[in-house]
């Protein structure tokens, strides 16, 4: 809402980020990447072998969706998506790197998750979707989590009350200071990159 420039990309942000292509080049054409140019490439392609028996062959991978709900645009991009006539029910796969597999969330948080909810709606049939989310740890070995779930779409009134209150934001462009703080976060993941803008102490 400042009009801020975004905080450039961390080293975990980045590994996540080479470890998404390679997995997507796996998807889409069946080839293992282990190239490594950078560092981060290199993290990821020691996590790359740990991760492919949960990745789906021949599938849509990375692509953008958009889909409005009752009148409030969403957007996303999916990691992969295979649509399957038999037995009916497509998949909605997600690849999550954490620094520790505590952080991987569970099968009742994911189901009403605005993610996983948002992106079903973009499908062609979101009621015969069942989700996959892969979280990969990137500290020490590389042990993976798969949590499968379906989507509980009874979530969806609230996500949708959330997504007018950001686009009201977003139209009024009032000072991001006025807003009524929420300090839970501040410290969170290295703290918060735009603490030196924000008038609000969080005491810490």
């Amino acid at each position: 809402l400042a009009g801020l420039p975004r905080p450039p990309e961390t080293k975990a942000q980045r590994i996540g980020i080479a470890l998404h292509a390679k997995a997507e080049t796996f998807i889409k054409t069946g080839q293992i990447d282990y190239s490594s140019a950078t560092p981060e490439e290199a993290d990821a392609a020691r996590l790359l072998p740990a991760i492919l028996p949960y990745l789906p062959a021949a599938a849509e991978a990375e692509q953008k969706v958009k889909v409005t709900i009752d009148g409030v645009n969403f957007g996303g991009r999916y990691d992969w998506f295979q649509f399957r006539a038999e037995p009916g029910i497509s998949q909605l796969g997600d690849l999550k790197t954490t620094s520790s597999l505590r952080w991987a969330k569970t099968a009742e948080e994911l189901s009403i998750h605005p993610q996983p909810l948002i992106y079903a709606m973009a499908t062609p049939a979101p009621t015969r979707i069942e989700c996959r989310w892969v979280y990969v740890q990137t500290k020490g070995a590389p042990h993976v989590r798969e949590v499968k779930f379906r989507p509980d779409f009874s979530a969806l009134p609230g996500i949708v009350a959330d997504g007018r209150l950001i686009q009201k934001a977003w139209a009024d462009r009032g000072d991001p200071n006025s807003y009524e703080p929420n300090l839970g976060a501040c410290e969170a993941y290295g703290g918060c990159p735009f603490k030196a803008h924000c008038k609000v102490d969080s005491g810490k």
